[in-house]
């Protein structure tokens, strides 16, 4: 909590508690785990909405890590 003391003795500044969303990124955490993640969840729906993609289903891809989509001559 030191660098939310610095902060506020030399910015003007509110304590909103943790942050659950910031600047469209939602944040999740779970302390006993030690997990922290980050989301762009809402962000890729209304781009796929934008773009009329928002219909389709999810699917399972056969791609594995290391695959490559063209071939290497």
């Amino acid at each position: 909590m030191r660098l939310k003391g610095f902060l506020s003795e030399n910015f003007e500044m509110k304590d909103m508690g943790e942050a659950s969303c910031v600047i469209g990124i939602e944040i999740f955490r779970d302390r006993s785990d030690g997990m922290l993640g980050l989301s762009q969840k809402s962000y890729i729906e209304r781009i796929l909405e934008n773009f009329c993609m928002n219909k389709g289903s999810a699917r399972i891809v056969p791609i594995e890590k290391g695959d490559h989509a063209m071939s290497q001559e």
